[in-house]
């Protein structure tokens, strides 16, 4: 098994690690057990068989965007990045960001399950800041979010992400 740094995930809400092994392992389509989450400033062991690694970094990040994950994955899993991310923040709720294919853009992951790259620029501080384009696409996301949950008659429940609307 060959591993590849897959890319940077910035995530707007502090996640615990327990739930994004399980989130992500659902993404990717591996047992939970081949998901390894841990601090990167630690040592930690991974398992052999791990096929998805997320390593958090212990410093927070400038700005809306302040939990910082390295995620590395099995070379068969890399180009599955962007969609599992995608379920990776609808699962949890929240908003994050990762790197597009280009060396400009950032790719918004939103929590109805949707990705869209957009173009970010970094404050003096090096924090990404939700722009005027991401608010309008975490506003739709979060209509069509309500939509669903309307149409599924189930009770509506506050999300992160209408949390991060809020502020």
């Amino acid at each position: 098994m060959t591993l590849t740094i897959a890319t940077d995930i910035l995530f707007h809400d502090d996640i615990e690690p327990d739930r994004l092994r399980r989130v992500s392992a659902r993404a990717f389509h591996v047992a939970p057990e081949m998901v390894a989450v841990a601090e990167a400033a630690g040592h930690f062991p991974i398992p052999d068989d791990a096929k998805v690694i997320l390593l958090h970094r212990s410093w927070n990040m400038p700005g809306d965007f302040p939990i910082w994950y390295g995620l590395t994955v099995d070379d068969d899993l890399v180009e599955h990045v962007d969609r599992a991310l995608n379920t990776v923040a609808q699962g949890l709720g929240t908003v994050a960001l990762s790197d597009a294919d280009d060396d400009r853009d950032m790719t918004i992951h939103l929590p109805d399950g949707s990705g869209h790259v957009v173009r970010l620029t970094q404050d003096d501080d090096d924090a990404f800041r939700i722009t005027p384009e991401m608010r309008q696409l975490i506003d739709g996301a979060m209509r069509r979010s309500r939509e669903t949950e309307d149409t599924s008659n189930a009770p509506m429940t506050t999300t992160r992400a209408q949390k991060v609307i809020a502020s």
